[in-house]
């Protein structure tokens, strides 16, 4: 009797469901590693400007900003703060991610929360930008299936591109009907 009981109980309860996300999308609408690696390149060079023009004008109250340290611990907080803040308050996307037509979305989340902006943004870059070795964990969205790195794994988050989230429903059910038939 309690061998029966146990096999009911265990007929209703769901085997290996992944769960879904508010944020799924299908594949092909996650952005790449070359097109994140351009938007990056673009907020790297905005972020040196503006660290220039913020030890300049530092430089004007005689503060030691040739200091080595002083360059590290400055430079790392405009860089951490830059990628925190306009993530935060831009929806998912810096100046870069603008340009280029990409965002950050949760995985778990319908918005990103400060939590998960901090590990991602805070947390994740300041440890790639420690060591130039530990840049590598970029390379990790080249190869997998959505396109995440290694900050992208930790806090849950993945990049979109905007472009495909635009199209009209149309275009993605003749995309889907074209997909079925290729693979019947």
């Amino acid at each position: 009797m309690m061998f029966f009981s146990q096999t009911k109980t265990l007929k209703n309860v769901a085997t290996n469901k992944k769960p879904k996300h508010p944020n799924q999308y299908p594949a092909d609408y996650y952005a790449g590693f070359w097109i994140r690696f351009w938007a990056f390149l673009v907020d790297v060079f905005l972020i040196a400007c503006m660290k220039g023009l913020i030890f300049t004008w530092l430089a004007r109250f005689n503060l030691p900003m040739e200091n080595p340290y002083v360059n590290f611990i400055g430079g790392s907080c405009i860089y951490l703060a830059y990628f925190i803040l306009l993530t935060r308050y831009n929806d998912g996307q810096t100046i870069g991610k603008m340009i280029f037509g990409i965002k950050v979305v949760s995985f778990t989340e319908k918005e990103l929360t400060w939590s998960t902006i901090l590990i991602r943004e805070g947390a994740m870059r300041f440890i790639f930008s420690v060591n130039p070795l530990f840049l590598l964990g970029y390379l990790v969205c080249a190869f997998t299936p959505d396109k995440t790195h290694i900050g992208d794994f930790f806090a849950q988050t993945g990049v979109v591109t905007l472009k495909m989230i635009r199209q009209p429903k149309k275009y993605h059910l003749a995309k889907q009907v074209k997909y079925e038939q290729t693979n019947i």
